[in-house]
């Protein structure tokens, strides 16, 4: 079970699961940061409403992106763009969105 509890400087989710905010993200660029406070398994990421959060790991499937503990970053089963960042217990660290339409012809 996922527990979100408001704490100083923001809220706090603990647990197994996710979580899904309640603020569409309605622009083509979405900023957002968190705080990891303890040290483990994690991820971040945005996801659809429909997708199911007692499935963990997210970003195993079409409608959810997933930045996790080790770095990397994951959407449809598979790892896209590798990332070097490591999240360190107790910095804030901002993400920084950025999603775009493809249209073939």
């Amino acid at each position: 079970a996922v527990v979100s509890t408001q704490s100083t400087g923001g809220r706090r989710i603990c647990g197994a699961g996710g979580a899904l905010a309640d603020t569409p993200l309605n622009q083509d660029k979405t900023y957002f940061e968190i705080k990891v406070q303890a040290s483990g398994v994690w991820g971040v990421g945005v996801a659809s409403r429909d997708v199911c959060l007692d499935k963990a790991p997210l970003g195993m499937d079409s409608r959810s992106w997933l930045l996790r503990h080790d770095g990397s970053c994951w959407h449809a089963t598979s790892p896209w763009q590798p990332s070097a960042l490591c999240l360190q217990r107790g910095i804030l660290s901002g993400l920084h969105l950025t999603t775009c339409s493809y249209n073939s012809t």
